[in-house]
């Protein structure tokens, strides 16, 4: 028992001398710094674009013409269309309310027979001109027998031209003076004779008369006319506030409609934008620039079609934006059916009749193809820096290029600059980017990860 304590202590013993020479006899190894890893970079490939850019924004539908139809006679309404309803559908001409004509078709003829009187006064007023006229040819013509007849001899006395009356002198006398017509006829009041010759101002009044009586006339089948109130284009009934039995006074409101022709969608757009409409530099946009308007149903969107038709005349003061108009025709009937934004439809499709009807208020997203700015690229908004700076990766080193911003449409830019076909964009931040800095692809290091083990 003693002897193999004994062995076993001599073995431990050796064992720590041995441990311990190792320690002392291994050889130090050399110091050496860390190899600089190059940052890793996410990129996205740029891929040249050519011909109109689509120039996108929001705007809310309006109508392009919208009135209130009041009354402009007084009385109580005998008939109202079943068509002026909220939302109802009238065609231009179409008789929306009548107001009780009694009373004014009683004016009417009131005035007709005024004017007829007045035509009978004028005649006869006429009859008495020519009356006048007649007689005084008649005074002219005697006087001029009265001149070449003997002196002092009534022309119209036939025996005194033989035999003149005692005292009546022979000798021929200088002529009497010419009679002047009297200023009814001349229309000189100094000279008026007692309103024999020619009544002239007997007729003034007399056809001033005609014509009052014809404008009173009109004036009565004017408000006639006035008791039936008709829709003034095809539009829709935004609201109505008459029923049949309601008293109507002058001005009063009956019913608001608007033009379901054309409706209108007003499309503020910032001036990096508004640049790209056609025309901008005259101050519109080129005729016929094509649109569209676009309203969201949930999983089911709807489009129309339309045209640019102007630019608002003023700049907003607030946005310093521009207002682009865009007219929608046929807006009742031309939605046209486009994959929706909405999500993965549920259930079955319930759209089973005709499409709906663009509507004033809705919130629509807009298209319109704008200009054609040449080449251009696309990009992530994320990857343009301050000052519009772009890093590009070439040969695994950066490259800064300044980007000339054309249009921008929710997460995409469009750009210009020293880009090229090709070329791989950093989307992601790199703290300390400078010019000629080394980077990693993240593509690449991936692929390295995804590299299987050759033992070696």
């Amino acid at each position: 028992m003693r002897k193999q304590l004994v062995i076993a202590a001599a073995v431990l013993a050796v064992g720590a001398a041995g441990s311990a020479a190792l320690v002392l006899l291994r050889q130090q190894p050399q110091a050496e710094e860390p190899a600089p890893r190059a940052p890793v970079v996410q990129t996205v490939r740029l891929e040249a674009r050519t011909g109109p850019v689509v120039v996108t924004g929001s705007g809310v539908v309006r109508p392009r013409a919208e009135v209130a139809l009041a009354a402009q006679v007084s009385g109580r309404a005998v008939y109202v269309s079943r068509d002026l309803v909220s939302g109802g559908r009238v065609a231009e001409g179409e008789l929306l309310v009548r107001i009780d004509p009694t009373d004014y078709r009683n004016r009417v003829r009131q005035a007709r027979a005024a004017v007829q009187q007045a035509e009978v006064e004028l005649a006869q007023t006429q009859e008495e001109a020519r009356l006048a006229r007649r007689e005084y040819e008649r005074f002219q013509a005697r006087e001029s027998d009265r001149r070449d007849g003997p002196a002092g001899v009534d022309p119209d006395d036939y025996a005194s031209r033989f035999v003149p009356p005692p005292g009546v002198s022979t000798t021929p006398q200088r002529q009497p003076p010419t009679v002047q017509p009297g200023g009814l006829l001349f229309r000189e009041p100094q000279l008026q004779a007692g309103g024999l010759l020619f009544r002239e101002p007997q007729l003034q009044a007399a056809q001033a008369g005609l014509d009052r009586a014809r404008a009173q006339l009109e004036e009565a089948q004017i408000a006639l006319a006035r008791t039936e109130i008709r829709a003034p284009f095809d539009a829709v009934v935004r609201s109505k506030a008459i029923a049949v039995g309601g008293l109507v006074q002058p001005g009063q409101q009956l019913a608001q409609i608007y033009a379901s022709d054309v409706l209108e969608v007003a499309v503020p757009l910032p001036d990096t934008t508004a640049i790209l409409l056609p025309g901008l530099g005259g101050g519109e946009t080129a005729p016929g620039s094509p649109a569209e308007a676009i309203i969201d149903y949930g999983a089911i969107d709807y489009a129309w079609a339309g045209r640019v038709d102007r630019l608002e005349g003023a700049v907003d003061e607030r946005a310093r934006t521009l207002t682009a108009v865009i007219q929608i025709p046929r807006p009742l009937t031309g939605a046209r059916r486009v994959p929706g934004t909405g999500g993965a439809e549920s259930g079955p499709d319930v759209q089973a009749g005709p499409p709906p009807a663009l509507l004033p208020g809705q919130f629509a997203q807009v298209r319109i193809e704008g200009a054609a700015p040449g080449v251009h690229f696309a990009l992530p908004r994320r990857a343009i820096g301050r000052g519009s700076q772009v890093w590009v990766v070439e040969d695994g080193r950066l490259r800064a290029v300044t980007a000339r911003l054309i249009h921008t449409a929710d997460d995409t830019a469009l750009v210009q600059g020293g880009f090229a076909e090709g070329d791989r964009v950093v989307v992601n931040e790199i703290s300390g980017a400078v010019e000629g800095m080394e980077v990693r692809l993240a593509s690449a290091v991936e692929q390295d990860r995804r590299r299987p083990d050759d033992g070696s």
